[in-house]
């Protein structure tokens, strides 16, 4: 099978690449079954999120890129990061004004989210060993379970409020946590 994105083309095996769609609610349906008409690829329908985390550990890579352009993203944090952090998979996503910097070191960082530039970023993220991309997607999940969770910031709030510290002092973390 051949791959084309942008001006850039891969052969592999078949079996070893597997494009899935997960589609959310019913509404969507129509649209997934045209991507699937054009693509040929597989749809999956599901509203349980623990099968779509078994899908997203199994994946040696996880995408997700927006427009960097687009204003709204200065102001928006994709949740989707997140979700795919947790699972321990490395990610390949887009450079976005609302991701905060900390996040950079767990990422396959690209600039925009032009086919060549997605394309890039895929042989960079293939080009590192597997034992090299596990790594960073240890490393993300642990970060995300460790300082971004509800439970994790909670735990940290209390700390600091059991410490002694003073409302500005709290209020001042308060906008870092």
């Amino acid at each position: 099978m051949t791959i084309k994105l942008g001006h850039c083309r891969w052969t592999m095996p078949e079996e070893q690449i597997r494009l899935n769609y997960f589609v959310v609610g019913i509404l969507l349906l129509p649209i997934y079954i045209r991507l699937m008409g054009v693509l040929g690829q597989i749809c999956i329908l599901t509203d349980a999120m623990h099968e779509v985390l078994a899908y997203e550990q199994k994946a040696s890579l996880l995408v997700n890129v927006r427009d960097p352009n687009k204003a709204f993203t200065s102001y928006s944090f994709p949740s989707k990061t997140i979700e795919y952090m947790l699972s321990g998979t490395p990610l390949l996503t887009t450079r976005l004004p609302g991701i905060p910097k900390e996040y950079d070191k767990y990422l396959i960082l690209i600039e925009d989210n032009l086919p060549q530039t997605i394309a890039s970023g895929i042989e960079t993220a293939f080009r590192m060993s597997s034992e090299a991309r596990q790594s960073l997607g240890n490393a993300a999940a642990c970060f995300i379970a460790e300082k971004k969770t509800p439970r994790s910031r909670r735990k940290r709030f209390f700390a600091l409020f059991q410490s002694g510290c003073d409302e500005s002092c709290i209020a001042m973390v308060c906008r870092e946590i």
